[in-house]
């Protein structure tokens, strides 16, 4: 007999919390349930007049392959701009409390980004218009 409370609960590839579409100003960030997601959003460096609502859409895939306590890792799959996104560029997406909602936030190559917002969150303009 096995007393199950003396094994840890926590399983290092629970990537459920990330799995949605998330939003921020004029981009869209959207996670499956295998831990793909892919970030589309407007590409200045394609066109540095235009304003974020005009300007030509970039993306990145990545996959997310272990979350731990509300912070997943992963590296980047494609890139419509591999001069600011490179395959293989490690990923970390960071899930907090937003009021209310959850806000993500996704850093590439130790660069963050701006936070990503979920509809609850979206609703009170926490990550933009």
């Amino acid at each position: 007999h096995r007393d199950l409370h003396s094994f840890p609960t926590r399983r290092s590839s629970d990537l459920a919390p990330f799995v949605g579409t998330w939003q921020k100003h004029d981009a869209k960030l959207v996670i499956d349930n295998t831990g793909t997601g892919v970030d589309t959003y407007p590409d200045l460096g394609v066109c540095p007049s235009c304003s974020e609502g005009d300007a030509p859409r970039g993306t990145f895939t990545f996959t997310l392959t272990s979350a731990v306590d509300g912070v997943a890792v992963g590296s980047i799959t494609a890139s419509s701009d591999p001069g600011n996104h490179s395959v293989g560029d490690p990923v970390t997406a960071t899930l907090t409390e937003g009021s209310p909602g959850q806000l993500l936030q996704i850093t590439v190559n130790d660069m963050k980004q701006l936070p990503f917002c979920d509809t609850a969150a979206e609703a009170t303009g926490q990550c933009g218009a």
